[in-house]
């Protein structure tokens, strides 16, 4: 399951006002956070599965590069948003096509249980470094082998239906003291 807290800088901001029935859309950068799930990996070397794997976000560092000469490297989110009714002044139906692209990196300093079948494998103990079976490292629960990331395809689209309300059209305020 994904819990995501997408922070906007709408880099695009394009409508058609004519009364309610306008498009607009939005291209902006995200950060995820995830919950622990069981994962299972395949690799050339063989198959592992891990209970509770804790998965972290990897935002791009922010630089020219990476956001203005390569806008799809880093996370980013983008939104295309078609106004369908207006329900009141101010209160507008909307349906929205959006995608977030997403990365998951799991945490392998820490303690799992795990198996599969894998190749012999080199673990980190401390500063050393040492060749041992697959076996050996399940028994120490050791997964500093492993160096997973899912960035290319971790992409969830998205439709959603909703309402925008404007706020200068909610009404009058009084504020008595």
């Amino acid at each position: 399951m994904l819990f995501k807290i997408a922070a906007s800088i709408f880099l695009c901001h394009f409508a058609m006002a004519q009364n309610f029935n306008y498009i607009s859309g939005n291209w902006g950068y995200n950060r995820g956070w995830f919950r622990p799930s069981n994962t299972t990996i395949f690799t050339p070397d063989g198959m592992i599965e891990i209970d509770n794997a804790i998965g972290k976000d990897r935002p791009s560092s922010l630089t020219f590069e990476n956001y203005i000469v390569h806008p799809t490297i880093p996370q980013y989110s983008y939104e295309i948003a078609f106004n369908m009714a207006q329900v009141r002044p101010g209160l507008t139906l909307v349906l929205k096509i959006g995608q977030d692209h997403m990365k998951w990196v799991l945490d392998n300093k820490r303690n799992y249980n795990f198996r599969g079948q894998y190749a012999d494998v080199y673990i980190k103990d401390g500063d050393q470094v040492e060749q041992v079976s697959f076996e050996e490292a399940v028994k120490r629960e050791n997964l500093s082998f492993l160096h997973y990331e899912r960035t290319d395809g971790h992409n969830i689209f998205h439709i959603s239906f909703g309402a925008y309300q404007d706020i200068a059209k909610i009404g009058k305020v009084v504020i008595q003291m």
